[in-house]
């Protein structure tokens, strides 16, 4: 494996300091489709995601959120996960993912209705 150029080195720690990955508490991954629905439907649970974390300050480091086009679980979409408990979300559509984000991001409460696995590893520590 070759080494990184330093300089390219050194723009990503940058990057990463300028998102506050350093600080983020939990990573949100969220399928945006479209496999087991449409992606209007993903792009507009991802823009609901952005408003929300941005408009309660979670974005400033608290949550670090990223897409994807798929979890692999590809049933009562949208899925999300979060980690580092690595706990799995069903149904995170327009209807319910304010209420979701409030809840485990916000208000820190660790169940959900919609939740519907957890690594058994992670859970275990």
């Amino acid at each position: 494996m070759s080494k990184m150029n330093e300089t390219k080195l050194r723009n990503l720690q940058k990057i990463a300091e300028q998102k506050n990955v350093h600080d983020s508490n939990k990573h949100f991954f969220i399928c945006t489709g479209p496999k087991c629905f449409d992606s209007e439907t993903g792009d507009r649970v991802w823009k609901k995601i952005k408003t929300y974390l941005k408009e309660n300050n979670l974005d400033q480091g608290e949550v670090f959120r990223s897409r994807a086009k798929c979890l692999r679980v590809c049933a009562e979409g949208p899925i999300g996960v979060v980690y580092p408990e690595a706990k799995w979300f069903c149904q995170l559509n327009g209807d319910n993912i304010e209420g979701f984000l409030k809840s485990y991001f916000l208000d820190k409460k660790p169940e959900h209705p919609l939740q519907f696995c957890e690594n058994k590893s992670i859970s275990k520590k």
